[in-house]
């Protein structure tokens, strides 16, 4: 039975299969770049990898209610998704180590149970309306953006190692002066 599909870049433009939903040992399965194609993402339970960024595809936020403990990376940039940010949790998705909602639909506070991931390396949640407070992240994560929200909040004063790699917070009403670990 098929593990792997990877469809990105085809200018796929029908709604999606139906008979997609019924690859249920499907591991990868990458549909972005494909701007017309639209229609709910299936999610089976062994998926690890999900791309469906430049895509019209939604997905049933309730099967983001259900342990995903195989499932490593969520893009869905500049998709339909307008799940709660919430609904992407820890106890559920202990394994995740990329989420990328970059121009989707997601909006809202960043949930403080983002700080539970224990294996989050990418955190792109930039273009999407999002207010409040920045929460404590785990040290696994060196990409962070969240460029172009309304999020307030000043940056940790610790120093923040991992961050080494790219810290975008452009386009936000961040409160305070910079932090001294980011004299460098």
């Amino acid at each position: 039975s098929l593990e792997y599909l990877y469809l990105h870049d085809n200018e796929l433009s029908s709604p999606i299969p139906e008979a997609l939903s019924k690859l249920t040992s499907l591991k990868d399965l990458f549909l972005s770049s494909n701007p017309r194609l639209e229609g709910m993402l299936p999610m089976g339970p062994d998926l690890q990898y999900i791309s469906i960024g430049h895509t019209d595809l939604q997905i049933n936020c309730s099967l983001l209610e259900t342990p995903r403990p195989k499932l490593l990376s969520f893009l869905a940039a500049s998709s339909r998704v307008d799940c709660p940010l919430d609904a992407f949790n820890s106890s559920n998705l202990p394994g995740l180590q990329n989420l990328s909602l970059s121009s989707s639909r997601a909006s809202g506070e960043i949930p403080e149970d983002f700080g539970n991931f224990p294996r989050l390396t990418l955190l792109a949640l930039d273009n999407l309306h999002l207010y409040g407070k920045v929460p404590r992240l785990p040290g696994t994560v060196s990409h962070l953006l969240l460029h172009n929200n309304r999020l307030s909040c000043e940056l940790p004063t610790s120093a923040m190692p991992e961050l080494q790699r790219v810290l975008a917070l452009l386009g936000n009403v961040m409160a305070a002066p910079l932090p001294t670990w980011m004299n460098v």
